[in-house]
């Protein structure tokens, strides 16, 4: 027998965590609306950008086994060290495991920042930083910089599975309307190609401004990390342009004429596109998919206009979603939901 004992179990748990992070970061944070960009591996494990690019996000996260205060103050290290830098970043956040309950005065809070944490422990956190500090830079750090970045972090606990940072983004009403194990695919995915973000060098490299940072391909969209999520949900890909799907035939045939046929395929395609992306309208689009999904789980025979009879879908009013799109949108999961079973 042999038993395994050195495999990258840990390394493995810590990409878990980043992803984690990242998806907190678009899904969760207070303010997730503004973050547009997920930079992987640059400034930090995730560092977050608005469109404009001038708010950044910063975000190292830590998965030890036993995270004593000398480790946290030790994990603070990087977020510190760009505090310092002439990058300014909106928010410094350390994101990591549930803290022991004693080194925190209020154990119930899962965000928070230093003044949440008790005094002799805040010491100890702040001499791991110094230690640290000390150790990569070979002097000691300012004092006054120091007292002012540990008033500035904030700890972010994390206490979900990984298939709740999923269902965080959906915006489903029911958590049940796919398996534990399809929420928990989609997370891998997502994992994976966070972690192939980092397959390039760029030890050593210089950015003068904040969107030359991009030219590393390190980053990754959030609408592409949305995109993934609902194709997934829609078993095949929502917007593929000149896409039908076959239940739609049966409306397509409605119309004779060619140039009208393919007019229409266009005008649903972008129709969904502008629903699904747009920032007012998202979270009915999501509530939408759940509506039809949950029609064919309990009966997939039925046609696309009962689907929509079912959904109430003249009642509906979606601003971009007249009813050939929505007919549309219910043909591309309905395409989807066949394939997958």
């Amino acid at each position: 027998m042999y038993t395994f004992k050195n495999t990258e179990q840990n390394n493995y748990k810590a990409s878990d965590l980043e992803t984690k992070s990242m998806l907190y970061l678009i899904g969760m944070h207070k303010e997730k609306e503004q973050i547009e960009t997920i930079v992987v591996d640059c400034f930090n494990d995730v560092t977050g950008i608005n469109t404009v690019e001038n708010n950044l996000w910063d975000i190292q996260s830590k998965n030890h086994s036993v995270m004593n205060p000398q480790k946290i103050g030790k994990s603070l290290f990087t977020l510190f060290d760009n505090f310092e830098s002439s990058v300014n970043f909106l928010e410094y956040i350390l994101f990591i495991p549930k803290l022991k309950p004693t080194y925190l005065i209020d154990s119930t809070l899962n965000s928070y920042g230093s003044s949440n944490i008790v005094k002799k422990t805040l010491v100890r956190v702040e001499n791991g930083l110094k230690a640290e500090f000390e150790r990569v830079h070979s002097n000691q750090p300012d004092v006054t910089s120091l007292k002012k970045f540990m008033d500035l972090v904030i700890y972010v606990q994390d206490f979900k599975r990984v298939n709740s940072y999923i269902k965080q983004i959906t915006k489903f009403k029911s958590n049940t309307i796919k398996s534990e194990e399809f929420y928990k695919s989609i997370f891998d995915e997502i994992r994976n190609v966070q972690a192939s973000k980092k397959n390039s060098f760029i030890e050593g490299s210089s950015i003068k401004t904040i969107s030359d940072v991009l030219l590393f391909n390190r980053h990754l969209h959030k609408k592409d990390i949305h995109t993934l999520i609902i194709n997934r949900f829609v078993g095949g890909d929502l917007f593929a342009i000149n896409t039908v799907p076959i239940p739609f035939l049966e409306i397509l045939n409605e119309y004779t004429d060619f140039q009208d046929q393919q007019d229409l395929i266009v005008e649903c395609n972008s129709n969904i596109c502008k629903s699904f992306f747009n920032k007012n309208d998202n979270k009915r689009f999501w509530r939408v998919t759940e509506s039809i999904i949950s029609e064919l789980n309990s009966d997939s025979k039925q046609g696309i206009k009962n689907i929509y009879n079912q959904i109430n879908g003249d009642k509906l009013k979606l601003p971009f979603l007249d009813k050939e799109s929505l007919l549309f949108l219910i043909s591309t999961i309905k395409n989807g939901w066949n394939d997958e079973n």
